[in-house]
């Protein structure tokens, strides 16, 4: 009689024997692999980046793992405003195999013209380092790379650079994740004006992903994500226009000021069709803060405040490839690639855009389409239908109080209705006419 503990026992052993055997034979043949394709894979890396040479180092060998230092420089034309023939570099690497996994770290060496030229531009404790897994029953690549904290030198100031780190992580040859993060900067100038520093520009929380995708030989994103947390700048008005603060101006003291916080933005890049466009579309919120001017004859003025911004809307139809042109070709061919990157038939539509202000704020909906004649290189026709709403308070912001008569103008002919606390419109543009509440409407210069 067959004993079934005994089988199942053997069979067990079996199997850890041949997964024993199977880990020990990608633990030795691991190493083996590697001496013998990295010249290859150099040879590959230098063939796809042009003028770049690669050669490696051995500086430590056993029998799981593999140190070494990868020399590198690249070549700079001749002209160059650093005087150097190229750049150049060393990067130290640490490769450790594991049972059904590479494991590996890297950092950067000092010495190479790389280094030569930070100095000389004043930038002081650049380093990177940083670590990589490669596992094999279940493909995955993991890649972090990350800068030490640093210290730019500027001709009137400096700035303080925090840690920047980048992390890819892929399970396919042709998707990736890529995530990238910088903990900011401060900037602060040594000059002074009116006893203030020239300039003083503050970044933090800085964090940026993408899911890019390599299909048929072409790189695609689907979408991006954006945050921040915070961005500031503070600035001598007469330093911004190239006074001196020895010079005799009226007011000294005058200065600007910028903010945003609480960044948030996703956008979304649709399939493309057959002719290679692509719907986008994107949603976000934030705040931001403005003062122009933030100090006038040394008294600090209020500031104008745009709290919980939130906007949601969707483009069609853009050609992402030929938009890219629009930014290499000259000025005289601008507008014919620009129209080149687009649909015959443009359509915006906006869900939200909206904002509180003081005690209200103003909020807008609606849709434009735009039909474009790519043969002539000019849009046809627009047409535009959008729902307004802007508060008391945002209005008269906007409308100058010498300019009050233009609201109540507006109220007693029906351009407007007014539902506390808001001022209310349909706004319409079709055939080149415009109306309000369907009230025809024609703006002069001063409107």
């Amino acid at each position: 009689m067959i004993n079934k503990k005994k089988v199942l026992l053997a069979s067990l052993g079996t199997l850890g024997g041949l997964a024993a055997v199977a880990v020990a034979g990608f633990m030795v043949a691991g190493p083996m692999v590697y001496d013998a394709k990295l010249s290859s894979v150099l040879n590959l890396i230098e063939k796809r980046v042009s003028g770049l040479n690669l050669s490696y180092e051995e500086t430590s060998s056993g029998l799981f793992s593999r140190e070494g230092i990868v020399h590198w420089s690249f070549p700079l034309n001749r002209s160059n405003d650093f005087n150097l023939n190229d750049l150049s570099g060393s990067t130290s690497i640490k490769v450790v195999f594991a049972p059904f996994a590479i494991n590996g770290e890297f950092h950067s060496e000092k010495g190479g013209t790389l280094d030569a030229l930070l100095q000389q531009n004043l930038i002081a404790g650049f380093a990177y380092q940083g670590a990589f897994k490669v596992k094999a029953l279940l493909p995955e690549v993991n890649l972090a790379v990350k800068t030490d904290n640093t210290v730019l030198g500027l001709e009137d100031g400096k700035c303080a650079l925090g840690q920047i780190a980048l992390f890819i992580s892929a399970s396919s040859p042709d998707k990736a994740d890529l995530e990238f993060n910088a903990a900011g900067f401060n900037c602060k100038s040594d000059v002074r004006y009116a006893g203030q520093s020239a300039y003083s520009v503050k970044l933090e929380g800085l964090n940026i992903k993408g899911h890019p995708s390599y299909i048929n030989k072409n790189i695609n994103i689907n979408g991006i994500s954006l945050g921040l947390a915070d961005f500031y700048a503070d600035f001598s008005t007469l330093y911004a226009i190239g006074f001196s603060p020895d010079d005799a101006v009226r007011d000294p003291s005058l200065r600007e000021y910028f903010s945003v916080h609480g960044i948030g933005a996703d956008f979304e890049i649709k399939d493309p069709d057959k002719d290679g466009f692509s719907e986008v579309i994107s949603d976000g919120s934030g705040n931001l803060a403005f003062a122009f001017p933030f100090v006038e004859y040394g008294e600090r003025q209020e500031l104008t405040e745009f709290n919980d911004f939130k906007y949601n809307f969707s483009l069609g139809k853009i050609n992402l490839k030929e938009l890219i042109k629009v930014f290499k070709v000259s000025e005289k061919e601008f507008l014919a690639q620009l129209i080149k990157a687009v649909g015959n038939n443009v359509q915006f539509k906006l869900n939200n855009l909206s904002s509180s202000y003081k005690k209200d704020g103003f909020v807008i909906s609606g849709t434009a389409d735009a039909l474009i004649d790519k043969e002539k290189f000019k849009v046809k026709d627009i047409r535009a239908d959008f729902d307004v709403k802007s508060g008391k308070d945002f209005t008269d912001y906007l409308v100058h109080k010498e300019r009050s008569d233009l609201i109540s103008s507006s109220l007693a002919e029906g351009k407007i209705t007014f539902e506390d606390p808001y001022y209310v419109t349909k706004f319409k543009l079709q055939n080149g006419d415009v109306t309000l509440n369907g009230v025809p409407f024609k703006a002069e210069i001063d409107d």
